[in-house]
């Protein structure tokens, strides 16, 4: 694969060197390519046991998402069974577009999208470059990518974000612009502020006050996955993440995103505060919410979560730490259900 603008990069630091030096994120791009793989795999084996969940209707030509809007051309029309329509929604240089062409049989055609009209011109290039699959199948666009994911509801199966800084303001546009079924690859690359070292910065952004402990890199994954799955819920969908990982500066996660507004009251068992001792690593997470047995009536009810979930030797709720008597701090709230799927990390290995 060839980028030009990846064999000379500035000779001064800037995010341009960032953009354009391809081995920083090698592994993020690696790994990306492996479970798209995977997920076309995945769709395929759905659609031939008639599983496959329904498509929304696509928009209207000249309405949302039409030809002449600001988010540029309409998206391509739906692939066969198993084939996947892409959009990158910030591009750069199209490494990780053009890498998506070549080696992913399965990819029908990739939006690689940005802003910034340099970024544009300098993806299309790249693609010219490679040509093959490449040209064949990745269109640059320019637009804001929020503009782009809004007017192109459920246009995709694969929606790939990766920022530089907080993916935040992307994603209540991100989790409507894939199908039922679809998958959402996040990445955030701020980990100081994930991490607990700006807790005020994390509750702005993410809605969660993260904390500064050992398991830092863990709660970054959980707080992004509690933020893209309570956007999921304003579109009344449910996320199933099915890969996590924390990698040198920054964590990516992986989930797919279906309709389920019945499972978005569910919502607040799967999310946890964090009750952390102040004088020992010890921690202790209280469920968001619980369901309680209607009984006689049948079904359930979906109420607030009781606490705190700290209890002393004697089992009766603590407002210390009960093996130091330190204060609690409060964190949270994050993701408290699981991080991976075990079938799909299979299929990875």
């Amino acid at each position: 694969m060839h980028a030009g603008a990846a064999h000379r990069p500035p000779s001064h630091l800037s995010l341009h060197l960032f953009l354009s030096t391809p081995f920083i994120k090698v592994v993020n791009r690696d790994l990306s390519i492996a479970v798209l793989r995977v997920f076309a795999a995945r769709l395929e084996a759905e659609a031939a046991a008639g599983k496959k969940g329904k498509r929304r209707p696509k928009p209207k030509a000249g309405g949302e998402g039409g030809a002449g809007t600001a988010a540029g051309p309409p998206p391509p029309p739906p692939p066969a069974p198993g084939r996947l329509r892409v959009l990158e929604g910030l591009a750069a240089t199209g490494l990780r577009a053009i890498r998506y062409a070549n080696e992913v049989e399965a990819v029908a055609s990739v939006d690689a999208n940005d802003l910034d009209a340099g970024a544009v011109a300098a993806i299309a290039r790249n693609v010219a470059l490679n040509g093959g699959a490449a040209a064949d199948k990745v269109r640059p666009t320019r637009s804001d990518a929020r503009v782009k994911m809004l007017t192109s509801p459920s246009s995709y199966e694969v929606v790939d974000l990766d920022p530089y800084g907080a993916p935040c303001d992307l994603l209540d546009s991100a989790v409507r612009a894939v199908v039922d079924g679809g998958l959402l690859a996040v990445t955030a690359t701020d980990l100081a502020v994930l991490c607990g070292g700006a807790g005020e910065a994390g509750w702005a952004k993410y809605g969660s006050y993260p904390l500064h402990r050992p398991y830092g890199h863990e709660q970054a994954i959980r707080i992004l996955l509690a933020a893209i799955s309570t956007a999921a819920a304003r579109a009344k969908r449910v996320i199933e993440p099915v890969l996590a990982v924390s990698i040198d500066f920054y964590v990516r996660v992986f989930v797919r995103a279906r309709d389920a507004p019945a499972r978005v009251q569910t919502l607040p068992q799967r999310m946890a505060y964090v009750w952390q001792s102040a004088g020992l690593d010890a921690f202790w997470l209280q469920p968001v919410g619980r369901a309680v047995d209607k009984g006689r009536r049948g079904g359930v009810r979906h109420l607030a979560g009781q606490g705190p979930a700290v209890a002393g030797s004697d089992g009766v709720p603590s407002a210390v730490c009960p093996e130091t008597g330190a204060a609690l701090m409060l964190g949270g709230p994050i993701w408290g259900d699981a991080l991976h799927d075990g079938g799909w990390v299979r299929d990875l290995l």
